[in-house]
């Protein structure tokens, strides 16, 4: 025999039910991110970035890889040297592990970031070929910025302080000598696709 009350009751539980797919629905998903240094490109290389931002918390982790030519100013700021003009210098390959710190809980607007990696640069002059492999740890500040909305395209500016380890004593090449830093900064403008 059907009551009120166990009506009542399977009604409680119906909404019950209802509710919690609701809150279930609302929750925040995990997402992806695709990420590109344009500066990279410009200066003739390959950079490529993935992240992982997990929900209910303010952190995300990636990884990156990537390599290019080293022009311009660029060798005075990763390098001493006497006659820059005179060295052919490329990163070949560069690969990092980083995990931001996103001040805003939607991830949109300022973060630090804390990278460490290996990377490896080659230097030429003339005939002459050095490569070397060094570490590094790469404290960054940068500002992610949604054109539209929180999903989808984004620009990020980004600065880091790169402090390098086991680095390569001074080499002698040609004519001249150059030694890596051991900081220097590597500011850079990056383009991302949030899914």
């Amino acid at each position: 025999m059907v009551t009120k009350k166990s009506i009542l009751f399977t009604a409680f539980l119906l909404l019950l039910n209802f509710w919690a797919d609701a809150q279930e629905a609302a929750r925040p998903k995990p997402s992806l991110a695709l990420e590109a240094r344009i500066s990279t490109y410009l200066q003739g290389g390959y950079d490529l970035a993935v992240f992982y931002h997990p929900p209910n918390t303010r952190f995300s982790v990636g990884m990156l890889v990537a390599g290019h030519a080293i022009n311009g100013f660029a060798k005075e700021l990763i390098f001493t040297s006497s006659q820059y003009e005179d060295l052919d210098m490329r990163l070949s390959w560069i690969v990092s592990l980083q995990t931001r710190y996103h001040w805003a809980r939607h991830k949109e607007g300022f973060f630090g970031e804390v990278g460490v990696g290996a990377e490896e640069f080659r230097v030429a002059f003339g005939s002459e070929t050095f490569s070397h492999v060094n570490g590094f740890l790469a404290p960054a500040v940068g500002y992610t910025w949604h054109p539209w909305q929180r999903d989808g395209l984004y620009l990020m500016p980004k600065v880091a302080s790169v402090l390098t380890v086991f680095r390569a004593d001074e080499q002698p090449i040609g004519e001249t000598s150059y030694r890596l830093r051991p900081f220097f900064l590597s500011p850079s403008l990056t383009v991302g696709w949030k899914f």
